[in-house]
């Protein structure tokens, strides 16, 4: 903690999961994005995924690595204090659940906390210890519609939930024709490797379409997290036979030249927030299928083109795809722009930092 202090009031913007997911990652783009116009710190766990990919990026603001275990730590509570006593009293944005526990003994009388919600919750956070931990919370921000019923119907605290979309903050790169292959379309399916992404659901599904002669490649990119599960869909990408369209990667550093070089996009998670994945598809010209679950629904709405299949129903996922391998071979330039356009009306970086300012500029000013 030696950077001089800004003249402007501080926003810290606190993670501390250990992991390297859409939340993780949506911490550093948001520390980005608000840097531009506020005085950002951006507070995580020390020894953590989130941690090493700080520290391999050049970042304009500066970080701060706390090392604590578990969701309630004195350590935590005691450097954070001494964050606000160095840098000043500022807003909380906290991205994250069980810390809260943390923050709460960590904030001062009258402090701005904001939590931003990202992932669907299931049980009700509504008890008695509950309401008494988010009383300290000033505003909930939730990524969309489906999100803000959620938090509204679980959470205590504020009954007012701001709705602040992601934004993508990709270069955007116009689809051409020369980079679509509609006769031969290539399919992503992306996201950590575990159960609830439904990667093997969509490995089932185009077995399906692959057994009738429709002839495709498959790429399947992300970490694994769970071992038995890769192995599992390895030996199913076995059923393909000779010559195998599927193909296994890690992660990327560079997913735009991954999004670049596919055409659909096959993601049948089982639920989620607002998925950092559907939104740089769109905005890369993909044609995504997904379920019509949680969060999904309210894409089209948004008016984009995208098939949703019933809920972790194999047939009818196998019919949305071959309904979308038929439109893509008819009119992939049009759907691919579509998608493009509409991407960068409702989730430009300059959208998104206004809407954080709208919220933050009464207390920023106080």
């Amino acid at each position: 903690m030696t950077e001089k202090k800004s003249t402007l009031k501080p926003v810290y913007i606190l993670c501390f999961s250990p992991y390297l997911g859409g939340m993780e990652l949506d911490s550093i783009k948001l520390a980005n994005l608000l840097s531009t116009k506020f005085s950002i710190h951006l507070v995580i766990r020390a020894k953590t995924q989130l941690a090493q990919r700080c520290a391999e990026l050049p970042l304009k603001f500066p970080v701060h690595k706390i090392n604590f275990f578990g969701s309630f730590h004195w350590r935590c509570i005691k450097e954070l204090k001494k964050l606000w006593h160095h840098f000043g009293q500022g807003p909380v944005i906290f991205l994250g659940a069980s810390e809260l526990k943390s923050i709460f003994f960590a904030l001062q009388p009258g402090q701005f906390c904001i939590v931003r919600h990202g992932t669907t919750k299931t049980h009700s956070k509504k008890d008695f210890f509950h309401q008494w931990l988010y009383k300290k919370v000033t505003h909930h921000v939730a990524l969309g519609k489906h999100l803000q019923k959620n938090v509204l119907d679980i959470f205590p605290g504020p009954k007012i939930c701001h709705i602040i979309e992601p934004s993508c903050t990709l270069p955007f790169r116009l689809r051409t024709q020369e980079n679509l292959k509609p006769n031969h379309p290539r399919i992503l399916i992306f996201g950590r490797i575990q159960h609830e992404k439904g990667q093997k659901d969509g490995l089932l599904a185009l077995l399906n379409l692959a057994k009738k002669g429709i002839t495709f490649t498959i790429t399947i990119q992300g970490p694994v997290e769970n071992e038995t599960f890769y192995q599992e869909l390895t030996e199913l990408a076995k059923q393909f036979g000779p010559p195998n369209p599927v193909t296994f990667l890690g992660p990327s550093k560079n997913v735009q030249e991954v999004y670049q070089q596919h055409d659909l996009l096959l993601f049948p998670s089982y639920g989620e927030g607002v998925p950092n994945t559907l939104i740089e598809s769109f905005w890369s010209g993909l044609l995504p299928i997904t379920y019509d679950n949680t969060c999904f629904p309210d894409f089209i709405q948004k008016g984009f083109y995208i098939k949703e299949a019933i809920n972790q129903n194999i047939d009818d996922l196998t019919s949305k795809i071959c309904e979308a391998l038929q439109d893509f071979q008819e009119k992939s330039l049009e759907m691919a722009h579509h998608n493009q356009q509409r991407a960068q009306q409702l989730f430009s970086p300059a959208r998104e930092i206004s809407d954080w300012t709208k919220l933050l500029e009464k207390e920023l000013t106080s």
